[in-house]
């Protein structure tokens, strides 16, 4: 089972068509495993609320979850709010590592305004510099919490992403090359870890979990019976 906690990159709002999927739908898929979807657009860890979420929502057993989140606390004052981030992303990512492994995403570099459709300018992601400075954020407390032994993974994404290939039309949210970019990163961990990728015609299982918003959720998925994770090698935990 996979548990993703994210915002609208991760819950796949804009930019994908029906029928077409976001990167942690594509990462179930490949892996052939039950999705619980946790992300909800406009999620940031500065926010109480979400915190609370993260902080109270079990985690089932034999779990592994996927985690990328940053970019609305990175526009709502850039660098100036990286130490409330970075000291609430600690307490978020040490409290989940302490239930089940966590693959941590860094932050993606999204197009600057001028590129952006005007209606999603106020979405305008950072500078470069703001982007430098959440990433850095994100692998020091990584480390930090792999120093103690709790099972956390980066992922580097946004080497990878190219925002003149990757981005949607409104210059915020990934297209579907995009997301399948984001997907393949996640899946090089489980990869190295042993992880099989199944081929198969049927799709995961998929539960939203999200709090009552106006963005749909993705459906179609099919309701069978989960698949557990393969077995993660005693060196990764």
């Amino acid at each position: 089972m996979l548990v993703v906690y994210g915002d609208s990159i991760t819950s796949g709002v804009s930019g994908l068509k029906p029928g077409e999927l976001g990167f942690a739908p594509l990462v179930a898929d490949r892996l052939s495993v039950e999705l619980v979807d946790r992300s909800y657009g406009g999620s940031r860890i500065n926010d109480a609320e979400q915190m609370g979420r993260i902080l109270t929502e079990p985690i089932p057993e034999g779990a592994v979850v996927l985690f990328l989140t940053g970019f609305n606390d990175m526009r709502w004052r850039g660098a100036h709010e990286v130490k409330y981030y970075r000291a609430n992303l600690y307490k978020a990512l040490e409290h989940l590592a302490s239930l089940a492994p966590v693959l941590v995403g860094n932050c993606l570099k999204m197009l600057p305004a001028e590129y952006a459709n005007p209606v999603h300018q106020e979405f305008v992601h950072g500078s470069d510099a703001d982007v430098k400075v959440f990433n850095s954020a994100i692998a020091e407390v990584v480390a930090e919490l792999r120093w103690r032994g709790l099972p956390l993974y980066p992922v580097e994404v946004t080497r990878h992403f190219d925002v003149f290939k990757h981005v949607s039309y409104d210059g915020v949210h990934p297209n579907p090359e995009g997301h399948r970019v984001l997907a393949d990163q996640f899946l090089k961990w489980f990869r190295s870890s042993g992880g099989e990728e199944r081929s198969t015609n049927e799709r995961a299982p998929f539960r939203s979990e999200r709090p009552p918003t106006n963005v749909k959720s993705p459906s179609g998925f099919a309701k069978e019976q989960s698949i557990a994770l393969p077995s993660i090698p005693k060196a990764l935990r």
